[in-house]
């Protein structure tokens, strides 16, 4: 992905979800008073981490504080938005935002598995809790038992299906 894609895709992100607060969840940003708009700043460090990378090409270790800091600077705009209403459901956003830059770092950075796996387990990982979060609040009763068990089938898939790639990569060489 080229440095233009990279931003566009950025803003055009930005544009859905201002659209969706404001007329999905009747969020409006215009209307937060001015102590509320410090999220604008995590946003902008992130930005700014971001774009160092995006545009010098050198030193993709950027990539993780602004990778982090844009997704958690996002998720704390919504929060200030909607008043901290939907904290006890979005806070696995803040796990996705660590495996987001990980992800982001592997993708422009330095192909290393130990940047790769590490990034879909974080991922993984707020997906579940977030699945958790949204079935406790629908009075859905989850056995964690089974969805525990159900992660580490999933985990070690995931391993094997990796190692099988490495072996198939080694014997090609």
């Amino acid at each position: 992905m080229n440095k233009g894609t990279y931003f566009a895709s950025v803003f055009i992100i930005i544009g859905f979800l201002m659209l969706i607060l404001r007329y999905i969840l009747d969020v409006k940003f215009l209307d937060l008073k001015p102590e509320e708009l410090w999220p604008f700043i995590v946003i902008g460090i992130g930005l700014a981490f971001e774009s160092i990378y995006f545009v010098t090409s050198r030193n993709p270790s950027f990539l993780i504080p602004g990778g982090m800091l844009t997704v958690s600077g996002i998720v704390l705009l919504f929060e200030v938005s909607t008043n901290w209403e939907y904290a006890k459901y979005t806070w696995p956003m803040h796990i996705f935002s660590v495996g987001i830059s990980l992800l982001q770092y592997y993708l422009f950075g330095f192909r290393n598995k130990g940047i790769y796996i590490p990034a879909i387990i974080l991922i993984m990982i707020s997906f579940i809790f977030g699945i958790t979060s949204i079935l406790q609040v629908s009075n859905i009763q989850l056995d964690y038992g089974l969805a525990a068990s159900i992660t580490i089938i999933l985990l070690g898939v995931f391993i094997l299906i990796i190692s099988k790639n490495n072996k198939v990569t080694n014997k090609e060489q």
